[in-house]
């Protein structure tokens, strides 16, 4: 984890120096692994991961509730500024407030 740590933070101290942050955008998303098997209901409490969206203007945001990675693109997408229809699952995290009785 020390290492890890130290990876991430050398990457994006890496981008900044190179003014990445200018015009581009960053996302971090983990993942997790499947316990599930059978018939058995997801237990979507176990199932949190953090995501990480760093943009120039970009405020600080913490969303409560259900997301998923398939919001990952449409998110970028709005980050960028893009208003082009675009194929794609999911909803931008930027704009659209999750609520869920399942956390």
């Amino acid at each position: 984890i020390k290492y890890a740590d130290f990876a991430l933070g050398k990457f994006y101290q890496d981008l900044k120096d190179t003014k990445f942050f200018e015009s581009g955008a960053l996302a971090m998303v983990a993942d997790h692994n499947a316990y599930m098997s059978g018939v058995a209901k997801i237990p979507v409490k176990e199932y949190k991961i953090p995501a990480l969206f760093i943009a120039k203007d970009l405020k600080p945001k913490e969303l409560k509730g259900v997301t998923h990675q398939i919001d990952v693109a449409p998110t970028l997408i709005d980050i960028a500024g893009i208003s082009e229809t675009i194929p794609a699952m999911g909803l931008p995290l930027t704009k659209y407030q999750y609520t869920s009785a399942l956390i």
